[in-house]
């Protein structure tokens, strides 16, 4: 199944500026195909609005959603620690030449969203049988839906990732992967909501372990 990703976009900015929508989702081309973007490049933000059909009827706010997806790794470089806060910065920057106003809550959820990398977890995953139902629970199961898919994806997934970090010596990369990889397996549920926990939660603890089994 291919995702229309400039329909999408459209959509989603249907109701801004022609010219910001149209300059935005350039540079968004531009971003999400730089060179060395091998695990963090379109075909990575195409799989997250795949999965996005998973749960499209549960999301409360769509149009925020999406933002958040486009935006989530518009900066990446597993070189620079302040991706993050670029990321957020480059929506704000959008938002406000898309008439966007920092009080809506179009601009806050988007932005409660862009801010769930410093959470990676909540309750729902840290307790056993709890499920969570929010755009946030979504957000982050779509974040973490690679790690479930099947051993040929997730192998080039982790091929690509590897490539990535290049930079660092084969030791200090497979220390920094495996306190990655461990952490997942520490707490009871990867995924937070029912209908990713049910498609990928066993296939991503099988494929973390043999990943790990491999750095040994």
């Amino acid at each position: 199944m291919s995702v229309d990703l400039e329909n999408i976009w459209k959509n989603i900015t249907c109701d801004m500026p022609k010219p910001v929508s149209e300059w935005w989702w350039s540079l968004l081309m531009k971003k999400y195909t730089e060179p060395g973007r091998n695990s963090h490049g379109l075909n990575y933000l195409q799989g997250k609005f795949k999965e996005l059909e998973i749960c499209k009827s549960r999301i409360k706010n769509f149009n925020a959603f999406g933002l958040a997806l486009f935006f989530q790794d518009f900066d990446y470089n597993a070189r620079d620690s302040e991706c993050y806060s670029k990321n957020i910065d480059a929506f704000k920057k959008f938002s406000t030449e898309a008439n966007i106003p920092e009080e809506s809550e179009l601009f806050q959820q988007v932005k409660h969203l862009l801010e769930a990398p410093t959470i990676h977890s909540t309750e729902e995953h840290k307790t056993e049988g709890a499920y969570g139902e929010s755009d946030l629970h979504y957000f982050l199961d779509i974040d973490m839906a690679i790690l479930g898919t099947s051993e040929e994806c997730y192998k080039k997934y982790v091929e690509d990732l590897n490539s990535e970090y290049s930079f660092l010596d084969s030791s200090s990369y497979k220390s920094l992967r495996k306190k990655v990889l461990q952490s997942f397996l520490l707490i009871p549920n990867i995924f937070a909501t029912r209908e990713f926990r049910d498609r990928y939660e066993l296939q991503a603890r099988k494929n973390i372990r043999e990943e790990l089994s491999m750095l040994q």
